[in-house]
């Protein structure tokens, strides 16, 4: 039965948990880190992230002058891609955001819908190096922005006085409610409400403390990410 099949499993088969999934990803990062993983197995490339490509593009990455390609040691670095066969096509996966036409279940219409799904294709490794150049300046602005947000964000924390406060706040994941005794249709079905965690950070001049609390409100925009 399933419980001596459960007991049998070999010890190097490791039960999937949730806390190894990696969600809330950057869209940018990622698409870029899939082309980087499509040329590094054609052995194109010797990396797979674009943690990487910055070091390498970058005599150091988390200065805003090397990302701003205006350092005069760096500007001019270019990735190393090794030679290749243009004739032999890539796979390469894409998160792309496309219109899907879905029947509605109550009405029977058909109606469409926007949605996220990753998707491979086939292409050229020039086409892919192309594609991948043209996102390093994506990459480059990006990351630019996080330098300089940190960075404002650290220096303000450090001098702040007694009259300052700085107070971060983000959403955490949407929650659903259960019941100690639930009705069928309420557990299978779309009536179970749902809660949203926002989490606070205050900082003073002399400490800082942590607070969370429940809103029903579930909206995941720009109001609700602030400091």
């Amino acid at each position: 039965g399933y419980t001596l099949f459960c007991q049998l499993r070999p010890f190097w088969v490791v039960p999937p948990k949730l806390t190894d999934r990696d969600t809330c990803a950057c869209i940018l990062h990622e698409n870029i880190n899939l082309k980087l993983s499509a040329l590094k197995k054609a052995k194109i490339l010797g990396f797979d992230n674009h943690q990487s490509g910055l070091q390498i593009l970058c005599c150091n990455r988390y200065l805003e002058k090397c990302l701003l390609r205006q350092c005069n040691e760096c500007s001019t670095k270019v990735l190393p891609y090794a030679e290749f066969d243009n004739s032999q096509d890539i796979l390469v996966q894409q998160w792309i955001h496309g219109k899907e036409t879905i029947t509605d279940s109550k009405t029977k219409k058909e109606r469409i819908i926007s949605k996220y799904k990753k998707e491979t294709t086939s292409m050229r490794p020039r086409d892919l190096i192309i594609q991948l150049q043209n996102d390093l300046q994506k990459l480059f602005q990006h990351e630019v922005n996080i330098v300089h947000q940190y960075n404002t964000i650290k220096s303000l924390k450090q001098s702040l006085t007694e009259k300052d406060v700085v107070i971060h706040m983000d959403f955490s994941e949407n929650f659903s409610t259960k019941c100690n005794q639930e009705i069928q249709a309420y557990h299978f079905g779309g009536s179970r409400t749902q809660i949203s965690m926002h989490t606070v950070v205050v900082y003073t001049k002399d400490s800082t403390t942590s607070h969370c609390t429940i809103s029903l409100n579930l909206a995941h925009n720009v109001a609700a990410i602030w400091a």
